[in-house]
């Protein structure tokens, strides 16, 4: 199985990296190629900056992938360039949101009475979910299965 994973090294998908790797998947990362010590031995590294979308079409011409899995997306129009740049190229796009890995719940802290706030990554993230969530809504619409 040939896989594309748009990013690869980060705190959520650099585990999924490696195990993709040690299940025999034929592992491909498309990221700006700053964490290449995260990357495992194993997989193939394209260094581009996926916001570029006519740098990406040139990195990955002719290439096709049964899976692409994108972990770095958070607006709908990162969404959309991933439909335009991959539509045709893959048998499946997964489109992976970790907003709510960050949102801590509601909950007490010290005193039983006094709630706690958010995380400061989880308020950042927080006000990225609407944004998060409306990406979900255009992918589903277009030609992914």
């Amino acid at each position: 199985m040939r896989v594309l994973f748009i990013g690869g090294t980060g705190i959520i998908s650099t585990a999924c990296t490696r195990l993709a790797l040690e299940r025999g998947i034929e592992l491909t990362l498309v990221n700006r190629g700053r964490h290449a010590a995260q990357t495992p031995d194993g997989a193939r590294t394209i260094a581009v900056d996926v916001e570029d979308a006519a740098a990406v079409e040139r990195a990955l011409a002719g290439e096709r992938f049964d899976a692409v899995v994108d972990w770095i997306a958070f607006e709908p129009a990162q969404i959309e360039r991933d439909i335009a740049l991959f539509r045709g190229r893959t048998g499946q796009y997964i489109f992976i949101s970790s907003a709510s890995a960050y949102q801590k719940p509601v909950g007490t802290t010290g005193s039983r009475n006094r709630r706690r706030s958010p995380t400061p990554i989880g308020a950042i993230h927080s006000r990225r979910s609407p944004a998060k969530t409306g990406c979900c809504a255009p992918t589903a619409k277009k030609a992914f299965p």
